[in-house]
């Protein structure tokens, strides 16, 4: 898998994959397609401006785009923010491979080498089964799996050193 900056056509294929019920149950999502297209320039502007957003996670040989891998400052208010964090979108036919872990393992070490971040955290819906199944591939965290699901209401969020 190839995490890199957004193309012309990436645009295109995000407003495609928000589209999808599958992908975006579990997400907050734009009700019309160019408000997924502006969201979409938002995230290919903010990438190139700060060095670190939203890359797209392209894969050799197969999806030139199957989703994208996120480093962000959390964009709620709660308890634990405020906080920076590792979040992924994949399209439905990416789904089961591995590529939100590689993505999600290689997006923290930019983080940590480059960004210089001590902390990130990873959250999602306890009832988002793919995700939590990534959360608890990753032996980092695997163990706070269920604490941090059963401290956080319905929500999981697993802190990542």
């Amino acid at each position: 898998m190839l995490l890199r900056p957004w193309q012309d056509g990436d645009i295109d294929s995000w407003a495609n994959m928000e589209a999808d019920d599958r992908v975006m149950q579990y997400l907050l999502r734009t009700e019309k397609r160019e408000e997924a297209v502006a969201f979409a320039t938002r995230m290919r502007r903010s990438l190139e401006s700060d060095g670190f957003g939203s890359w797209v996670a392209e894969i050799k040989g197969g999806l030139h785009f199957a989703g994208i891998i996120a480093l962000q400052e959390v964009p709620i208010n709660e308890y634990f923010t405020p906080a920076k964090e590792v979040g992924w979108i994949f399209r439905s036919e990416a789904w089961g491979k591995g590529y939100a872990t590689e993505g999600a393992r290689a997006a923290r070490e930019f983080a940590r080498n480059t960004l210089a971040w001590s902390e990130i955290v990873a959250m999602t819906a306890a009832v988002n089964l793919l995700t939590t199944h990534s959360f608890q591939k990753d032996t980092r965290y695997a163990s706070m799996f269920s604490i941090a699901c059963a401290s956080y209401k319905s929500d999981c969020l697993p802190r990542l050193a």
